[in-house]
């Protein structure tokens, strides 16, 4: 039969597709069920293989909601293809295809944005872990920050009015790293009825922070491949991940006290040894970096807007 085949073990086989039902339902009756609301979130699954730009479509459900926007694949022509296209090169975060779009301009200060209608509309109530993976394009001068998020209840598209609506999420985080895939992530509470999701930078270029990350290219924007995107029913309290020591010591990696899946307007308060605070803040954005305070273990309350509370203990090390 085309397109499935067989696992075997001590001569039994079983179909794959047999087994990802049977996993499918012993993970339901575990409460282990974990369904991506974003159909093709990875874009692997395509109508047409990619041979010019501003072929997104191909990736069906995806559409263009503003500008341009790209589809690459290992099938791709030679400007969108997989590894290597007019963005740079870069291999998928997992298969063999993702997207492409631009989140800042630096000559007419526009925007490139993507959409796709969710698999059933978000709960009132209901938290969502959101994910997506990033890269920043090498053949383009800067990277950016303000990769958003945004839901609506009906489709839209932003050709004339981008800037008059604000994402619920917004990653304020510059990405610049033009060799490895950066994981963005984050909680989020839905109203009710939100159907539709938009990716892009809903900010103009004066509101917008950039990089310079290739200084010998005059292609003044930003450029992002995105990949595995994905938004998933969760649990606020049990998908807080809290690491357990940071290290800022300037190398730009595992610089701040940085928490998986931070819900919006969570309370940290940090304390020293001897029971004195350090540190506070009412809506924490995971960019607390030990500031003068010197190595060692600290202790947190970490009070999420549920009322409820993790605690522990953090340590700074920057030797």
């Amino acid at each position: 039969m085309r397109g499935v085949s067989q696992l075997c073990c001590d001569g039994v086989c079983i179909m794959k597709q047999t087994l990802t039902y049977i996993l499918s339902f012993l993970f339901t009756l575990n409460g282990l069920a974990q369904v991506n609301l974003v159909p093709n979130g990875g874009f692997e699954e395509y109508t047409n293989c990619p041979q010019i730009t501003n072929q997104l479509y191909f990736a069906k459900p995806w559409y263009n909601s503003s500008s341009s926007p790209d589809y690459f694949n290992e099938c791709g022509g030679p400007d969108v293809n997989v590894p290597n296209n007019l963005g740079g090169y870069q291999s998928a975060y997992d298969g063999q295809g993702y997207a492409g779009l631009s989140t800042y301009d630096g000559l007419f200060d526009s925007r490139e944005m993507i959409s796709v209608k969710l698999i059933e509309s978000l709960k009132p109530g209901q938290n969502y872990c959101v994910e997506l993976y990033l890269n920043a394009g090498d053949k383009f001068t800067y990277g950016g920050n303000n990769m958003g998020v945004y839901f609506s209840n009906d489709s839209v598209n932003f050709y004339d009015y981008q800037y008059t609506v604000t994402p619920q999420i917004n990653f304020e985080e510059i990405v610049s790293d033009t060799a490895n895939w950066i994981k963005l992530q984050t909680l989020y509470t839905a109203l009710g009825g939100e159907r539709f999701i938009s990716l892009g930078n809903f900010y103009n270029n004066s509101a917008t922070e950039i990089v310079t990350i290739n200084d010998t290219v005059q292609w003044p924007f930003t450029y992002y491949y995105i990949d595995d995107v994905s938004i998933i029913e969760c649990n606020a309290y049990d998908v807080a991940k809290i690491p357990n020591v940071f290290t800022p010591n300037n190398d730009g990696i595992n610089e701040n006290f940085k928490i998986e899946y931070l819900p919006k307007n969570s309370k940290l308060a940090v304390y020293n040894r001897w029971g004195n605070e350090v540190y506070q803040s009412d809506n924490y954005q995971n960019n607390w970096d030990g500031e003068k305070h010197p190595d060692g273990v600290y202790y947190y309350v970490l009070t999420l807007p549920t009322g409820e509370s993790k605690h522990g203990t953090i340590t700074i090390l920057r030797n």
